[in-house]
Formats: structure tokens, C-alpha cells, sequence
């Protein structure tokens, strides 16, 4: 059946991002998060920077997250390229139920994520080689 597995990410722009609520949630939860694990899936815990004992907690589904960054280069005097990324606006695309909403919110975001991803039906038959 597999080894049951939980990652536990925190969101923080911080250098030292506090994990209090989301240690405090996964022990206190941690019976519950291991039944929820299969051999097709682990869970994935995103929770805010914060030591609160009171964040509520949603299951939620993971985004796409697209981000508009740019690529900008030059050449410099020595005559190499140089490249930089540029920032740019990033979005969360999927339903509101999603872990990056959730967390948003303040709330900690538990998503099942399939360790084996299906591809769609018709990929292959719209690729080619040569």
C-alpha cells in the first residue's frame, strides 16, 4: 500500500517563516492525515507564517499558478549575454476551493495530490514527431 506520505509547506515571504500553526495542525491531526494518504496520493499541507493554535483548516484542491514574469537581456562589454527575470503579476487559476485561496484567507489548506498524474484523454494523438 505504500508509505504514507505529508508534506507541510509554509507561505512566507519572511526569513524565518514560523511554522507554529502548521506543526500544531498536523499533530494535532496526524491519525487523520495518515488514513487520508493512499498508494495514489500523499497529502500537502500549505499553511500561512503564523504560531496561531487557531488557524481553521479546509480540504482544498491545488492551483495552477501561472507566472507573468518576463526575461530581459543584454549584452554586456565583455561580450556574453546576460539574462534576468523581470517580475510580473502571478495568478492562482482553479476553483475557489484551492490551496492558494485558502491560504489567502489565513486558513490552512490540506490537498490530496495523485502521485501518478493522468494524462488527459487525446494527448498523444495530437502530437507528432518529424
Amino acid at each position: 500500500a505504500g508509505i504514507p506520505g505529508i508534506a507541510v509547506s509554509c507561505a512566507s515571504r519572511e526569513s524565518h517563516p514560523r511554522y507554529g500553526a502548521a506543526a500544531a495542525f498536523v499533530s494535532g491531526n496526524l491519525e487523520r492525515l495518515v488514513d487520508a494518504c493512499t498508494s495514489e496520493a500523499f497529502i500537502n499541507i500549505n499553511a500561512p507564517s503564523s504560531d496561531s493554535l487557531s488557524l481553521g483548516a479546509r480540504w482544498t484542491l491545488p492551483c495552477t499558478r501561472v507566472y507573468g514574469n518576463g526575461l530581459r537581456s543584454f549584452e554586456g562589454p565583455d561580450g556574453f549575454g546576460y539574462f534576468f527575470l523581470t517580475s510580473g503579476d502571478t495568478t492562482a487559476l482553479g476553483s475557489e476551493a484551492n490551496d492558494y485561496s485558502a491560504v489567502a484567507e489565513g486558513m490552512i489548506s490540506v490537498s490530496p495530490i495523485l502521485v501518478h498524474p493522468q494524462v488527459p484523454a487525446g494527448f498523444l494523438s495530437s502530437r507528432e514527431f518529424g
